[in-house]
């Protein structure tokens, strides 16, 4: 296992870096285990930002083969936000005339194929490539065409010779899980034809800042994008910025639509985002009330967990994602308290969370398992949640959706 300490900026190599957050020690997010209480090692969670490129990036880097083994631990879930998503996605990549039934589309981190899946009636053909065997197995069986594999510069050649240049190639929520940008950079410079796009979405950090999500912050997630640290790295490997989309989803995310540069039109888009983000960056005010934030919002689950003791309720946790990893780290919430954790992911269920005796049961099992109070770990998909929460839950279980505001829903 291999832990990187950085010093530097990986975008723009400064060491003009600040500490912005410490969320103090966390096990590996997305590592269960077969046997309870067993013992897992725990690393810090620090999060610096660079006063020259505007970049957010993790401190303590782990190698993408530990984080991403075979068996890798998510899989896209089916959800009315993502469907919508992805159709109003398909639809500007249309509209941008990023995409169309000639188009050659490569998704990187492609996990189970579902966004894929959304393009293939629009697209010529469709690729995807992913680390997890795991994984990559549901993608072919559902019809879409996926290699197991990290994606570099040799990989990138062989895809070109195979498939062909890449018209439209996608990095959704993955593009921020390397500890240096390079290696892909140099792959996406091979395969990209030259009026080709570069689709880049993640987790949008002033989203992140300004709501107070610090639970996104995991060892998984190294860098933090915004457009001005995105427009940076770009930059340093002749491409732009010539496009912008935002959304609601995973808290808020952005997409980044990018170019060879000089092949399309900056729109007013990306010339207004980098105006806010300067603003926003050069304020101090902006990290120490994002700072302040997260520790009150630690105080009101301390204060939360007082009044369940007074209550005599107890406490289960419903899905367990790679957020909820920093979130029970980081507010000391007491393992010893959660009776149980529930999740839809067959790679999860009848595993241990770290060190505690805590099992991860299916869905169908809840049915036989009392509980009070249930705190909710993918607070993003809060809507879905409260839809099915009656046939989940029993009349009267109070639900915790700690972020991006503190909010108790009772069934």
């Amino acid at each position: 296992m291999l832990m990187e300490e950085r010093n530097i900026c990986e975008v723009c190599q400064s060491n003009n870096l600040v500490n912005i957050l410490d969320l103090g020690f966390s096990t590996i997010a997305n590592k269960f285990c077969h046997e309870k209480n067993t013992e897992m090692q725990a690393f810090p969670l620090v999060l610096d930002f660079c006063r020259d490129c505007f970049n957010l990036q993790l401190r303590h880097c782990f190698d993408a083969s530990y984080l991403y083994d075979e068996t890798y631990g998510y899989a896209t879930p089916v959800a009315t936000s993502l469907d919508s998503h992805y159709s109003d996605t398909l639809k500007k990549l249309i509209e941008l005339d990023a995409l169309s039934d000639k188009s050659n589309v490569l998704e990187i981190g492609s996990n189970n194929g579902n966004f894929l899946a959304t393009l293939q009636k629009s697209a010529g053909k469709v690729l995807g490539i992913d680390p997890a065997s795991n994984v990559t197995a549901i993608a072919n069986c559902q019809g879409i065409p996926t290699i197991t594999g990290f994606f570099d510069e040799d990989i990138s050649q062989i895809i070109s010779a195979d498939f062909g240049d890449v018209d439209l190639l996608v990095a959704r929520h993955m593009f921020a899980h390397n500890s240096t940008a390079v290696e892909m950079m140099k792959g996406v410079k091979a395969c990209l034809a030259s009026d080709g796009t570069f689709l880049v979405e993640n987790a949008y950090a002033i989203e992140t800042l300004l709501n107070g999500e610090f639970d996104q912050v995991y060892h998984e997630h190294m860098f933090y994008y915004s457009a001005s640290s995105i427009n940076k790295l770009m930059t340093n490997f002749g491409f732009e910025l010539y496009d912008i989309f935002f959304s609601k989803v995973h808290g808020g995310s952005a997409s980044f639509f990018i170019c060879n540069k000089g092949q399309r039109p900056i729109s007013s888009q990306v010339t207004e985002c980098l105006k806010k983000e300067q603003e926003l960056f050069v304020n101090k005010d902006t990290f120490v009330e994002f700072k302040n934030g997260v520790f009150e919002l630690k105080n009101q689950v301390n204060q939360f967990l007082d009044k369940c003791d007074e209550n005599g309720d107890t406490i289960a946790v419903y899905s367990v994602p790679n957020k909820l990893f920093t979130f029970l780290s980081f507010t000391e919430f007491p393992l010893n308290k959660i009776k149980f954790m529930v999740d839809t992911t067959p790679e999860k269920i009848g595993k241990f969370y770290p060190n505690s005796n805590i099992r991860i049961i299916s869905e169908s099992e809840l049915a036989d398992r009392d509980c009070d109070v249930f705190l909710i770990g993918a607070w993003n998909y809060k809507r879905e949640i409260i839809e099915r929460a009656p046939s989940l839950f029993k009349s009267g279980t109070k639900l915790v959706f700690a972020l991006p505001f503190f909010d108790v829903v009772v069934v």
